[in-house]
């Protein structure tokens, strides 16, 4: 005659069965990875540039959208990559999930800075150091113009003798 498992063999096979199917669900999903998913110039742009003198200051507003909340960077320029007129970072920022929205710098332009129009370049990546770099460029969105502004002329025609001051000693 053939022996049957006993039943508290049995049970132990089963709460084994289920534990080992439970440890499996237990198992977290990895964590998002952080990302920076689109960089957008809102001033100035192509369409309205901004106008500046050598030495003066250009507001750069921007938009930075992430998949998470979380520590990332941010790179402003002004001016080509190779010789820019103006930048400012990489510098941290701390992004929230979502869209980040009107972030605003301002940014000194050279005094030696040459007439003509510049390029705005916008990047941002999260994490910092590691992510993936995303940027938005507008092409001739800064005019530097060092032309002075037109003066006002007075005529002092019809004037005659000598101003003495007033004292108030006689």
């Amino acid at each position: 005659m053939t022996k049957t498992k006993s039943w508290p063999i049995k049970a132990l096979h089963l709460v084994m069965a289920l534990l080992l199917g439970a440890s499996f669900s237990l198992v977290a999903a990895p964590p998002v990875e952080a990302a920076v998913t689109e960089v957008t110039i809102t001033s100035p742009t192509t369409a309205e540039p901004a106008s500046v003198q050598s030495g003066g200051i250009v507001n750069v507003r921007f938009d930075v959208t992430t998949n998470v909340a979380g520590l990332g960077e941010i790179y402003i320029r002004i001016g080509p990559a190779a010789n820019p007129i103006g930048s400012l970072g990489p510098f941290s920022f701390s992004f929230v999930e979502g869209q980040n929205k009107d972030l605003t710098y301002s940014i000194a332009i050279a005094e030696t800075a040459a007439e003509g129009l510049y390029e705005v370049f916008v990047e941002a990546r999260q994490p910092p150091g590691v992510g993936t770099w995303e940027s938005d460029l507008a092409t001739n969105a800064v005019r530097v113009d060092n032309t002075a502004p037109p003066g006002t002329t007075v005529s002092l025609t019809g004037l005659s003798g000598s101003y003495k001051g007033r004292h108030s000693n006689p």
